[in-house]
């Protein structure tokens, strides 16, 4: 992939997207990093990603922000 210059791979999104467009709804995705293409050497499996759960939960964090701010702007309209 790296000679491909491809620098991520992710196929849920395009469900949500699909869907959310289909039923006239909004969505959104938050990604966390999980994996380095260009040096998968450095990925320890035995251990916690502890850079992939602190991912995890930025996104929550992200995501909640997100829906915070989108229903404010909603009832101040």
């Amino acid at each position: 992939m790296i000679e491909q210059r491809i620098m991520n791979v992710e196929m849920e999104s395009s469900a949500i997207f699909t869907i959310a467009h289909l039923r006239q709804v909004r969505a959104a995705m938050v990604c966390a990093v999980s994996y380095n293409f260009t040096a998968p050497a450095e990925i320890d499996y035995e251990g916690v990603n502890e850079p992939l759960v602190a991912g995890w939960h930025n996104a929550i964090d992200v995501a909640l922000e997100g829906i915070w701010r989108y229903e404010a702007t909603k009832s101040t309209s």
